[in-house]
């Protein structure tokens, strides 16, 4: 189809010519700009010279062509001496020359036109002194909105509202693209023309081949470039105007001046070569380019091609923009496909789940393509049955595994089933599974090399793991890890590696999981990927327990536990069994049987075994202190799992449990069973409590003393303090010198870990101490416990709930209880002789509980009209913590040299609000609150301490701590915020804010804004 020139155009050449008698007409191909000079010299007398494509070089072409003005001086009137294709000459060359002399010292009347692609090859200095030189470029030569609806008329006729300006500010006026457009155009329906627009530059089109070789492959690499960066939105310091002027640029609207692709060249490099660059930055650039301009269709077109990569690659919210688009034609279902994969990564499953059902329609048998986006889906929401009830729904076309698509869809399929498989200890079915995935891998074709070899490595170190083959499990994931990062995956990189943090955990290894978790964390927060997120401060939190951080580690554990209940996944019982471990380290017992117990709802449905396993161990070991026929069922069947990554904290918990039940013989057992599976496993922390647990639970402890050495060398290799402080402890115990771990530096380092040495917490070392003091102490912060001659007094003991509330009444008064009140305290309604003798008999049954020597002193006292407990003889933790709280403030407030420390004693001495596990009784109410702020108040003192001596780390610990008591204290929120900013901290700074602005939202607060970061200098 033929393209005649606007009148602008040659009104343009016209009055550029009467102005100068240099003509310099430049623009890249396709502007016309020989047709437009054309139609102009018709009013001249012409000769037209084309510069050859091969010897432009020689000015033998020129001069031969034109005699008439070969000599210098000759006058010519209104000749128009017209040259071609100037481009193919360069610059310095005898044509170059020639042309630049001509130029310079024309003969009188005649009037040049040069026509080139490029800048002419000579300077234009001179010319434009002499005021010789006029420019006519792209802007002048571009056809206008009245030229385009012209043509659109008397081309294909009628058309849709605004199709004219669509295709103007398309194409931007170009002629090359107008014509394409148009032929484009022909004989399709009004209503498609919008959508058959939008693919001029899709890559095999006629206009996209004439771009790649006529334009762009035109350009000179350092161009080519340029063009790249400004279709990443890249500005650079290189002035621009020359080649705005020669057609591959237009103005962008705004009150600065710049310069943006000719929208066919930003569609080109955005769907073809922009797409050949490592980069994925650029594709997410170019859909949000294609948003912003309202292609909805080349959206849909450059998601449905690429949406995998970009999500992939860390862009999925760049995918979210295009839920803006209008609803896909319902056979489109890759689109849907594609959102709900990005909904998913971004932690939206409801809205994912809709996507994805969407996609499937009303099938029951599911495309792999579609069938591993739902199984990734459900292994994300924990929900492991329903994954492999999907598995068997996917169609495995083994005719399609020729095409790289179908084949790394069939390879996630059976990937996400060697995932649950794993999850649900199921060794058979991953056996299969992964024999599957390597024929299958076999199959691939080449250009799915790396995403497959990524998914096969990963399966054979699950199955490695399973086999206990560590050091072929650790080779397996290293190199999944590294097939990952050449696939340019970074979602996958997060997960492997977060992989690789939790095997370093099993091996006791807490330090390098530390920090391994860590990039994790700036991976997974740079992504914006929740559930990733979520794993990642798991495997921190634990990480950070083991090293004796706790304070930290509550608040990672609690971050991951909101974000995974966000999330609505069943992997919540993952940071609840590390919650529940870090209470029963401090003593909550209470608040550890809670996070176990949820835990093991969680996990118990889907038969996930890591989940499934650490909560039963860990109820194994709380409940050893009250009931050890249940603490032997749960460990049995921690035990019975037989998941090889909880089989020696298994053992040890079941070791540990016999132990406090008496049972030495079946505690020696477990701990030669845990240590022989840990050998196996290269598990170093596991090897040192089976060596503990093998010392205690012999008939002479001290005999073994070069073993408890041993174990306490290995948790200070592994850097695991309060493990090592507790084994330092019960060396002392036993007699065995440790160099330069005394009982007093064992304790002492117990304390700056936030532990109370003389909290017993659950079934452990610490429990198990064999010549512990034979006397009769009382704790009730936290859950309400009598120790008797160093062992719990179990439940059965008390023979009725009302003898353990009368002690308990007694802890809370401190002072001498008139009978009467205890009556009513514990009777309200019954007649007082009637309650009289009652208290009398619970009198009895206390006395018998706490005699800690038949025919001894006794430690409950009363006179007839009162009744208290022997301070002489018991030790409450409550007074103590009073006594100690107390003098530590006063120091503060006295600038004593050692307040410090003793604010220090009293935070570690608090292991709970008092009576956790009764915490409604009318009586307890005001002790528990006094109780609460002294404990604030010792942290707040210590925070100021700490931040006046510039303790960043110790400043976040309590204040954590301080957030654990009171959750709503919004100035320590704000301060905790302030001080992780001015650390650098941001990740860290805005996981507080949100929590802040979530507690501050629950009571109805306006939350103050996050303060605004310093930037770096």
């Amino acid at each position: 189809m033929g393209m005649r020139c606007t009148h602008s155009s040659t009104d343009a050449l016209i009055e550029a010519t009467t102005r100068h008698r240099i003509l310099a007409v430049t623009a890249v191909a396709g502007w016309g700009k020989t047709t437009a000079v054309a139609l102009w010299a018709r009013a001249w007398r012409a000769i037209w010279v084309t510069a050859p494509e091969a010897d432009a070089d020689s000015a033998d072409w020129l001069s031969s062509e034109v005699p008439a003005v070969g000599a210098q001086g000759n006058d010519v009137d209104d000749v128009v001496l017209v040259v071609d294709d100037l481009h193919h000459v360069r610059p310095g060359t005898p044509s170059a020359r020639y042309l630049e002399d001509l130029c310079l010292r024309p003969p009188a009347g005649l009037r040049i036109v040069l026509v080139s692609r490029v800048d002419l090859p000579f300077a234009k200095d001179a010319l434009q002194r002499k005021g010789f030189l006029g420019e006519v470029g792209a802007p002048e030569l571009a056809l206008d909105l009245a030229a385009v609806v012209d043509l659109l008329r008397t081309t294909i006729g009628q058309d849709p509202p605004a199709i004219a300006a669509r295709l103007w500010a398309a194409t931007g006026g170009w002629p090359v693209a107008v014509r394409h457009a148009l032929d484009l155009l022909q004989g399709v329906e009004p209503e498609r023309r919008l959508a058959v627009l939008a693919g001029l530059t899709r890559p095999g089109t006629t206009f996209h081949r004439y771009l790649a070789t006529q334009v762009v492959g035109q350009e000179d690499p350092d161009t080519q470039e340029l063009l790249r960066q400004l279709a990443n939105g890249e500005e650079g310091d290189v002035p621009l105007d020359g080649v705005a002027r020669r057609g591959l640029l237009w103005p962008k609207a705004g009150a600065v001046p710049h310069w943006q692709l000719l929208p066919p060249l930003a569609r080109y490099f955005e769907r073809d070569e922009v797409l050949t660059v490592p980069s994925r930055t650029r594709l997410h650039r170019a859909l949000r380019r294609l948003i912003a301009a309202g292609d909805h269709h080349a959206c849909a077109e450059l998601l449905a091609e690429h949406g995998d990569e970009l999500v992939t690659g860390g862009h999925a919210e760049a995918v979210l923009e295009a839920l803006a688009l209008p609803e896909s034609p319902p056979e489109d279902a890759r689109l849907h496909q594609i959102l709900g994969t990005a909904l998913q990564v971004r932690g939206e499953m409801r809205a994912a789940e809709d996507r994805l059902r969407r996609a499937a329609g009303e099938q029951t048998e599911l495309s792999a393509e579609l069938g591993w986006r739902m199984c990734a889906l459900a292994f994300a929401k924990g929900e492991l049955h329903e994954l492999l009830g999907l598995v068997e729904r996917v169609r495995f076309d083994a005719g399609d595994v020729t095409d790289a698509a179908s084949s790394l869809a069939q390879l996630r399929t059976l990937y996400f089933a060697a995932c649950a498989h794993r999850s649900t200890g199921d060794a058979h079915g991953l056996k299969l599974t992964v024999d599957r995935v390597l024929r299958l891998r076999e199959q691939c074709p080449e250009q799915a090399a790396e995403t497959a070899e990524m998914m096969v490595r990963h399966v054979q170190a699950m199955q490695c793991t399973v086999e206990a083959n560590r050091r072929a499990a650790d080779a397996h994931g290293a190199a999944a890890v590294a097939a990952a990062e050449q696939a340019g995956n970074r979602l996958a990189v997060g997960w492997l590696r977060a992989c690789q943090a939790s095997a370093l955990l099993e091996q006791g290894a807490p330090g390098p999981a530390k920090a391994e978790a860590d990039a994790v964390l700036r991976l997974a927060e740079r992504l914006e990927t929740p559930f990733l997120i979520a794993l990642a401060l798991t495997l921190r939190g634990r990480a950070q327990l083991r090293l004796g951080a706790l304070d930290r580690a509550r608040a990672d554990l609690t971050a991951a536990a909101e974000t995974f209940e966000d999330l609505g996944s069943r992997f919540l019982a993952w940071p609840l069994c590390g919650l529940g471990d870090l209470h029963r380290s401090r003593g909550q017992l209470v608040r550890a049987r809670l996070a176990y117990e949820e835990a093991l709802e969680l996990a118990e449905p889907g038969h996930e075994v890591l989940g499934l396993g650490a909560a039963l161990i860990g109820l194994a070991r709380i409940r050893a202190a009250d009931d050890p026929a249940v603490a032997r069922a749960y460990a049995d069947r921690a035990v019975g799992l037989g998941e090889p990554l909880r089989m020696v904290p298994a053992h040890l918990a079941r070791g540990w449990v016999a132990l406090l039940d008496g049972d030495r013989e079946g505690a020696a057992a477990d701990a030669a069973q845990a240590a022989a599976q840990a050998r196996q496993r290269h598990d170093q922390t596991g090897l040192a409590e089976a060596v503990s647990l093998t010392v205690l639970a012999a008939p002479d402890p001290a005999t073994d003393s070069g073993m408890l050495r041993e174990a306490i060398e290995i948790w200070r290799e592994t850097g695991c303090r309060p493990e090592g402080a507790a084994a330092g402890l019960v060396a002392a115990s036993v007699g065995v010198t440790v160099p330069g771990l005394s009982a007093d530096e064992a304790a002492a380092t117990l304390r700056a870990c936030g532990l109370d040495p003389a909290v017993r917490r659950g079934a452990g070392s610490l429990a198990a101490l064999t010549e512990a003091p034979r006397t009769v102490a009382v704790h009730a912060l936290g859950v309400f416990r009598v120790i008797r001659n160093g062992a719990a007094v179990p439940r059965t003991a008390w023979q009725s709930r009302k003898a353990r509330d009368l002690l308990k009444i007694l802890v809370s008064r401190g002072r001498p209880v008139p009978r009467d009140q205890l009556m009513e305290h514990l009777w309200p309604d019954v007649d007082p002789t009637k309650s009289g003798n009652r208290l009398s008999v619970l009198l009895s049954t206390v006395r018998d509980v706490l005699q800690p020597v038949e025919g001894g002193p006794q430690p409950l006292a009363t006179d007839g009209t009162a009744v208290w407990l022997d301070s002489a003889l018991v030790s409450v933790d409550v007074e103590e913590f009073r006594k100690v709280a107390t003098r530590a403030l006063d120091a503060h407030r006295s600038n004593h040299p050692d307040a410090v420390d003793r604010l220090c004693t009293a935070a570690s001495m608090y292991t709970g609000d008092f009576l956790e596990d009764d915490p409604y009784a009318d009586w307890a109410q005001h002790v528990t609150e006094e109780l609460r702020a002294l404990h604030q108040a010792v942290l707040r003192a210590l925070i100021d301490h700490r931040q006046a001596r510039g303790d960043i780390d110790e400043v976040v610990r309590h204040t954590l701590r301080l957030l654990e008591d009171d959750p709503y204290d919004e100035q320590a929120h704000l301060n905790l915020v302030t001080v992780l900013l001015a650390a650098g901290r941001i990740g860290e700074a805005h996981r507080r804010h949100e929590i802040y602005r979530r507690h501050m939202a629950e009571m109805g607060i306006e939350p103050r804004p996050m303060p605004a970061t310093r930037g770096r200098g």
